[in-house]
């Protein structure tokens, strides 16, 4: 099956789909739009309960999906079944190769289309001319569609088209400002158009200025995807809630994020495994398929961090988890609960105080 850049799965949406679609990459507000244009495409405005199926795999939703692919469209010409959240990395070589199954046995079905989102940072697409892991496994039986971030010349024209949308006047310069002020990222850009459109609306102005750009956005920055854990291992609170107060700022899921902090549990449990069995760290990074700097950095934690402790910092994942899927508590209130506790245990760990 093909690998698809984001300008011809737009062509795609504009024919009749079916078959297996996984969209993966960076930019997750891309990946949100082309859900919506294609559900649009399929229903409308209107949603059809009965045809539209939506399974959370961080969930049970790998578990239910192929029975969900096996029955048809209800009265209908067209089945649309949207698996969200899917880490391929978590899953085993048999769990694996059940999904391959499944996306085989829609290949020649013209009536069902599957569309599979990934959770972040979870899918090894490699490049086209060099392919990643998961895509060389899951590409025989899928189009894979990868939405990277966009450079930032697209990205100002992309700016400057909202402002025009919105009935505001902007220029290039202005436009270009607005994404070295705010970053790459197309949710947060989206998120600062609205502000400053807001602003000039009630202000009843129809031209944008720097001083605008100055006054209402807020500056933005490309993140280093191992600041957040790094600074809860290194049991840095306050750096910790700074980082989650920006991530709940942009809205990202809470789930996404507790994910996210598992995952530095877990992966940190299992390089200290293997450095305590004796494995180098180049050995570490092949095993488990992690970049060496990310390696290199767990190594360093490990050493300092008893497994008592770790047990423990494992354990408040989970109790959160539960708590999140289970009562009614506030989501981000949960999170920067578990986000004080990890830094105290890391402080007991290291026999301080956070």
């Amino acid at each position: 099956m093909p690998v698809l850049t984001g300008t011809e799965f737009t062509a795609k949406i504009k024919l009749p789909m079916s078959g297996a679609y996984i969209l993966c990459g960076e930019e997750g507000y891309l990946i949100d739009y082309y859900r919506t244009s294609i559900r649009k495409s399929l229903f409308g405005e209107a949603d059809d309960p009965f045809n539209h199926i939506l399974l959370d795999a961080s969930e049970d939703g790998l578990e239910h999906l192929a029975e969900h692919l096996a029955s048809p469209p209800f009265f209908a010409e067209k089945k649309l079944v949207e698996l969200t959240s899917f880490d391929a990395a978590s899953l085993t070589e048999a769990k694996a190769k059940e999904l391959k199954a499944a996306l085989e046995s829609i290949a020649e079905d013209e009536s069902l289309l599957l569309i599979i989102t990934t959770a972040p940072d979870s899918f090894d697409f490699g490049s086209v001319k060099r392919p990643g892991k998961h895509q060389k496994l899951y590409s025989p039986c899928a189009s894979i569609v990868e939405f990277p971030l966009e450079s930032p010349q697209k990205l100002t024209s992309w700016v400057g088209r909202h402002f025009t949308s919105r009935k505001i006047i902007s220029s290039p310069e202005l436009c270009r400002m607005l994404v070295d002020r705010t970053g790459r990222s197309m949710r947060a850009l989206a998120n600062e158009i609205e502000k400053l459109c807001a602003y000039l609306g009630f202000l009843k102005r129809d031209t944008l200025t720097a001083e605008d750009i100055m006054l209402v956005t807020c500056v933005g920055k490309e993140e280093d995807p191992f600041e957040f854990s790094g600074a809860l291992l290194d049991g840095d609170s306050e750096k910790s809630l700074a980082l989650l107060a920006d991530m709940k700022a942009r809205r990202e899921a809470p789930e996404m994020i507790l994910a996210g902090m598992i995952r530095v549990y877990c992966d940190l449990a299992l390089v200290r495994m293997l450095s305590d069995g004796g494995a180098a760290k180049n050995e570490i990074a092949s095993s488990l398929k992690m970049h060496e700097y990310k390696t290199g950095l767990y190594l360093a934690k490990a050493r300092e961090i008893d497994a008592p402790h770790l047990k423990r910092a494992i354990e408040a994942c989970f109790e959160t988890d539960l708590k999140m899927k289970s009562t009614p508590l506030e989501k981000y209130m949960l999170l920067d609960r578990l986000c004080v506790m990890l830094c105290i245990l890391r402080a007991h760990a290291k026999g301080g105080r956070t």
